[in-house]
């Protein structure tokens, strides 16, 4: 046997060559399907009820897809095909749900319906009733597994559009911001199984803090009454001097004594101090596992001109790199496809979707047009002219 043969035989069986070898808990399989790493429906929870993971989804959403888009192409009839298909299925509209899926879940779904084999619309998948990925061995996608009208159906992959962003080790699912802090962490430490998912730790000191401001907030008062009968001391007996106290309501009663020397004492605990730190190390942990600093910067003070400029320009990189992955699988997925029934070479005509709407090219011609009717004056017209670079003299 050859050194070669005895060095692949220690190894075992190979695996194939998109999955990794040692395969995480969900067996990609063909039969078993691969599952969503943390559930959706959990992430959708905390992007509703919590805000800073509210704020961080929809600022970045805002600055994807909040402009528009517009398109272009080499041939002036299949941009007016994809153009049309745009406005009938509600393209724009469309990617502002997409764009808060992709960032917050990692994924998104459009299903495409077909019409006598061609594609006239799409339509919204929610991310809830995607419930399972079937691949082959070689990493293709072939069925999605769909809950629709309470059944289970499964779906061939090229009637969906999925927009799987930053998938982890090759996972069939994509991974969104709210991963992170949705995700509990094994941890290998004796006694201790796993580290909390940070939504939760977060949700837990938040409901703390409320705790303790209602327990301290308010200081305990010591009664002292001098010879008051031992039956008066009842709480629960109606009447009582006791009882009464024990239901008087937090914000204060009035009380009247015929007894000389009655007093009240006022006993205010002391509470345990520090705990900012801890509060700031895991709202910043929370904020960090968002990706996106603009939720601090809004409402911590102290930031300098420099520091906000730089916490604005990290996010315009991931913005950017959304945008571009957005496009992609719009172009490759759905315009092509519109193309070629329209009857077009896609890589001929090269319709492209564009982000930002896009401004007319302003010409020599058109300031002049707008001199000569009065719209501006001579002034303008030169001010203009010298900023599209004429050597005009003042």
């Amino acid at each position: 046997m050859s050194f070669l043969r005895r060095l692949l035989k220690s190894f075992g069986a190979a695996s194939p060559i998109y999955e990794a070898v040692k395969p995480s808990v969900r067996l990609r399989n063909e039969r078993i399907g691969e599952t969503w790493p943390v559930p959706p429906e959990l992430m959708l929870e905390v992007y509703v009820k919590d805000p800073t993971a509210r704020a961080a989804v929809d600022y970045l959403a805002d600055q994807v897809v909040g402009a528009g888009f517009y398109t272009t192409a080499g041939i002036p009839e299949a941009k007016e095909a994809v153009d049309e298909f745009c406005e009938r299925v509600g393209l724009d509209e469309m990617l502002q749900t997409t764009a808060r899926e992709v960032i917050g879940l990692g994924n998104s779904f459009w299903l495409k319906v077909l019409d006598g084999g061609k594609l006239e619309r799409i339509v919204h998948i929610p991310p809830t009733n995607v419930l399972r990925v079937f691949r082959a061995r070689d990493g293709s996608v072939r069925q999605y597994e769909l809950l629709s009208e309470g059944r289970r159906v499964r779906v061939e992959s090229k009637r969906v559009v999925h927009f799987r962003w930053n998938p982890v080790n090759n996972e069939a699912f994509g991974t969104g911001l709210l991963r992170t802090v949705c995700e509990a962490m094994e941890l290998q430490v004796h006694g201790v199984s796993e580290r909390k998912p940070l939504y939760q730790m977060k949700a837990l000191m938040q409901e703390a803090m409320v705790m303790q401001f209602l327990t301290h907030s308010s200081p305990n008062q010591l009664w002292v009454l001098p010879d008051l009968p031992a039956s008066e001391l009842d709480t629960e007996r109606e009447g009582t001097v006791a009882y009464h106290l024990k239901q008087m309501p937090p914000w204060g009663a009035r009380w009247l004594s015929n007894r000389s020397g009655a007093d009240i004492k006022v006993a205010v605990p002391q509470v345990g101090e520090g705990f900012a730190a801890y509060v700031e190390n895991l709202t910043d942990e929370f904020i960090l596992g968002l990706q996106t600093p603009l939720p601090k910067l809004i409402i911590k003070r102290g930031f300098t001109e420099a520091s906000a400029k730089a916490a604005v320009e990290l996010v315009e990189r991931k913005v950017v790199a959304l945008q571009r992955f957005l496009k992609r699988v719009i172009e490759r997925h759905v315009f092509a496809q519109v193309v070629a029934e329209a009857g077009y070479d896609p890589l001929k005509a090269g319709v492209r979707l564009n982000w930002k709407p896009k401004r007319p090219e302003l010409r020599v011609e058109d300031v002049l047009d707008a001199f000569e009717s009065g719209l501006i004056d001579r002034d303008e017209a030169r001010r203009i002219l010298a900023d599209m670079g004429w050597n005009i003299q003042a």
